[in-house]
């Protein structure tokens, strides 16, 4: 998670904020002001968490040597004050974490293991200046600690100096994206790899070559063998290895990380802890058996028994079947379920009880943190937060909550956790347990009714919530087993009012348009950020364009109320032109927002993209190469009958038929950048111009998409987003509904009764309710989408009673803060107005349902395929 979502989730407010704006006070710059002899020498900007001081006296290159200074927080300033005693001496530029406060955020687990430690960045001009200012600093600062930098080198015995060699700035690559990049002697330009570890370029030398650590004198080495990685974090890895000759589990804790700095603690005494409370308490059996405890170099390990399992994050996903349609009518498999998890909950209630009686608090229950066994039976795999109940944190190393604990018993933390993991394996979003209570409430009955659960379920999560020691537990227990006694029961008292009236829809839509147009100018005016999802933050994929095209659709806005906003697209565009062409994120996605009301800007955008030729194509795809150029060409064709348009779409069209070998081979599987997307355009083309070679390559790719079919169940099958992937995806952008939305529109034009054989067989994986996303891109409303497709174009009902279905899971995941409708989804629980993952794009698919739309307004062409229908 990066800094800037783990700020916005701390906030509350409305709109997701830049880290500029929502950090506290930058107080190392009064320090600074002080320090420095001359401040005046230097530019001082923001960007990002860093504050920078850039001498304006020094020629610095592109790359070379950079000095980094970590810290462990309390000496922060110390250091600084060292660095500006330094920089008075030397014309040096730098940079530093603006405030205590990110400074902190910078040692938290989840952080880049890349960009951790790096409190102070220096930049030197020439390796002759490198030498001599790090010798400098070390000779003011050798005696402080701070955490490793991994992608450094220490320098000498300082444990807060190392340097490594890398560019100073972005460039350019040939794909029109910014990179970090290094340029050799010969002027090619490779990547700067910034990896965990310190990694030299073939032709630059270390000019130090200092030994760190000697790997002969090892107790880990000596110890343990066949060291293999699990995973790794900012504070320190998981390991597998064996020791004598028995399969281990090895965790590492790192100096100075995960710091607190209310707590006085990191990453080593939180392990110490783990190791405090298993040594006292290896007899209960929910424990995993510690073997060893040591430190290696300057970090601290454990070895636990290894225990095989499977997290309770992989048991819900692989048994859950609530989150798949065919499997919502099986009473069979959900009273398995529910008995499953009952047995769980309780299994966990009564570790909880237990480990409460010895003093202490676990603080981080979590489905990745609770092992199920062969056996049934419970373990938790990850300790390293538990504290003694009569010495209790400030900072609590647990999944984030907002929730207020002030008046709580401090025993509630693992009960309200426990509630949590409850709701979780019934429905997989509690991420969003920070937002708001009552939605996640609303969206659990909505569960518990429509799938006819016993409601003492909701009571149960409802007590656990605000449980602490003396809580009745006894009353729990008695409605666990009334629950596996009768999982499902006739719950229809259960429904509430809130449910969605479709006779009051009209109003409902009326207040969604009236958010996005008042957004608009507040979002230019005041740069509200109501497009978090984008950098670029005019594109047609979760920026300004994609909202105005989605509002041109609407038959009610008025020309003159959209010429306004189109004005300042243009404007906008025209101080800060997207360097990529594609659709989603480039040019072509602001020129058929323009086509409508300002076609004259947009064919000035369109035709200032280059012609390409076929060595300098990189991306094939509909959503940020060739296939998205070429099909706003054609839509630009079909509005303004120039066959400039025509003849541009023909020349893509052959570069696409000479390079099918390629795109055949493509791995990308899908609409947004797989073989589908392209077919799309090729079929457009085909009823355009009649040349069948565009149709038959069409086909071919768009078979080679569908042969990558992947089984779900007995029932439903879906595509991932490519060959390699194993995860399956039923979204428009990537997965099921992308294809088959493709597919759609070939068996209208071909007719062929195998593409009705393939619809018959994918469709059901649209037919979705419950879903961690709501989005137009990767959620359900893009699933609505196609099923309102499936239902125009093949006319039969089952694909509008899935669309029905798709419309109430949205309505149920809709949540109303500070006066505007919002669908909250990971990882960002703030307003997002875009297309692809904000309310423009749920407003599309609401607007398409209550008005009976037959076009699909990303289904740029199809008024083409009206016709031949026609004909």
């Amino acid at each position: 998670m990066s800094i800037e979502v783990l700020l916005n989730h701390c906030q509350s407010s409305l709109y997701y904020q830049n880290i500029e704006d929502i950090s506290p006070k930058e107080e190392y710059l009064n320090l600074l002001d002080n320090s420095l002899n001359d401040r005046c020498k230097y530019k001082v900007e923001r960007s990002g968490i860093y504050t920078c001081f850039f001498n304006l006296k020094q020629a610095l290159p592109v790359q070379g040597w950079k000095i980094h200074i970590s810290t462990n927080i309390y000496n922060s300033q110390d250091l600084l004050l060292a660095l500006s005693e330094v920089a008075n001496c030397n014309e040096i530029s730098f940079k530093f974490v603006a405030n205590k406060y990110l400074l902190t955020l910078t040692s938290l687990k989840g952080y880049s293991r890349v960009q951790a430690g790096k409190f102070i960045t220096v930049y030197t001009e020439d390796q002759a200046e490198f030498e001599k200012v790090i010798e400098n600093l070390y000779e003011k600062i050798s005696g402080y600690s701070g955490p490793y930098i991994l992608t450094d080198h220490r320098y000498k015995d300082c444990k807060v100096l190392y340097y490594r060699y890398g560019g100073y700035q972005l460039m350019w690559a040939d794909d029109y994206h910014k990179q970090a990049a290094l340029i050799t002697p010969q002027g090619d330009l490779i990547a700067d790899q910034r990896q965990p570890e310190f990694v030299l370029p073939d032709f630059i030398n270390d000019p130090f070559n200092f030994i760190e650590f000697d790997e002969e004198r090892s107790y880990l080495f000596d110890n343990y063998k066949e060291i293999t990685p699990i995973r790794f974090t900012n504070s320190g890895g998981v390991y597998q290895a064996l020791y004598h000759d028995k399969r281990v589990i090895l965790k590492e804790s790192r100096p100075y990380t995960c710091l607190s700095f209310e707590d006085h603690l990191d990453s080593i005494d939180r392990r110490k802890n783990e190791v405090s409370f298993l040594q006292g308490n290896q007899d209960l059996r929910q424990l995993p058996r510690l073997l060893d405890a040591f430190f290696e170099w300057e970090h601290y390990f454990i070895a636990e028994e290894w225990i095989k399992g499977q997290t309770l994050r992989q048991f819900s996903s692989n048994r859950n079947p609530f989150m798949n349609q065919k499997h919502q009518t099986d009473k069979s498999l959900i009273e398995t379920y529910i008995k499953d998890v009952m047995d769980l909950i309780k299994q966990i209630l009564d570790f909880i009880i237990e480990v409460h009686h010895t003093g202490y608090i676990l603080a981080d229950l979590s489905l990745d943190n609770l092992l199920l066994l062969e056996n049934r039976c419970i373990k938790m795999i990850d300790l390293e937060s538990v504290f003694p109940i009569n010495k209790p944190v400030k900072d609590f190393l647990t999944t984030l909550s907002s929730l207020d604990r002030l008046g709580r018993d401090i025993s509630n933390i693992d009960y309200e956790s426990l509630a949590w993991i409850l709701y979780d394996l019934l429905i997989p979003r509690s991420y969003l347990k920070d937002f708001q209570t009552g939605y996640l409430r609303r969206y659990l009955m909505e569960l518990i009714s429509d799938m006819n659960l016993n409601p003492l379920i909701f009571k149960t999560w409802a007590m656990l919530q605000w449980a602490n020691d003396k809580s009745n537990f006894d009353q729990v227990k008695i409605w666990m087993r009334m629950i596996v006694e009768n999982p499902v029961t006739d719950n229809s008292k259960l429904q509430e009012a809130w449910k969605f009236d479709f006779s009051n829809s009209e109003s409902l839509l009326v207040k969604r348009k009236r958010d996005l147009f008042e957004l608009i100018p507040n979002f230019i005016n005041y740069h509200l950020n109501i497009f978090p999802r984008s950098e670029y933050k005019l594109s047609f994929a979760n920026g300004l364009s994609g909202l105005l095209y989605i509002l041109q659709s609407i038959e009610s806005c008025s020309n003159d109320f959209l010429e306004k906003y189109e004005n300042w697209l243009i404007s906008l565009y025209l101080d800060k032109p997207p360097a990529r062409e594609g659709l989603f994120e480039g040019r072509s996605g602001i020129a058929i927002t323009l086509l409508k009301h300002k076609f004259r800007m947009g064919e000035k955008i369109l035709q200032s993209i280059p012609k390409p030729t076929d060595n300098s194509i990189s991306d094939w795809s509909f959503s940020e190469g060739l296939a998205g150029v070429a099909l706003v060409n054609l839509r630009y064709y079909l509005t303004l009958k120039k066959n400039c348009y025509l003849e541009r779409s023909k020349e893509l069209g052959d570069i696409f038929y000479n390079n099918k070998d390629i795109l055949l081979d493509l791995p990308q599987i899908g609409l947004s950048k797989g073989k589908s997307g392209v077919a799309l355009y090729l079929l457009y083309l085909y009823v355009v111009t009649e040349n069948k070679r565009y149709l038959e390559l069409g086909q071919q790719l768009l078979e080679k998409d569908l042969l990558s079919v992947r089984s779900i169940d007995t029932y439903q099958y879906g595509y991932p987003s490519n060959l390699a992937d194993d995860v399956i995806y039923p979204y428009f952008c990537e997965g099921t509904a992308g294809v088959l939305a493709v597919l759609l529109r070939y068996f209208i034009i071909t007719k062929r009764k195998d593409y009705l054989d393939w619809i018959n067989c994918l469709a059901p994986a649209l037919d979705v309710k419950f879903s961690v996303s709501p989005g137009y891109f990767e959620g359900i409303a893009g699933l609505g989408q196609v099923n309102l497709d499936l239902y125009y174009y093949l006319g039969e009902n089952q694909y509008l009673n899935q669309a029905l279905n798709n419309f109430e899971g949205l309505n149920a995941m809709e949540a109303y803060k500070d006066g505007k409708y919002l669908f909250p989804s990971q990882p960002i629980d703030k307003l997002d107005v875009g297309l692809g993952a904000g309310n423009a794009g749920i407003y599309a698919f609401y607007f398409r349902m209550d008005h009976h739309q037959f076009q699909n307004p990303l289904m740029f062409c199809d008024e083409v395929l009206k016709d031949y229908m026609n004909k």
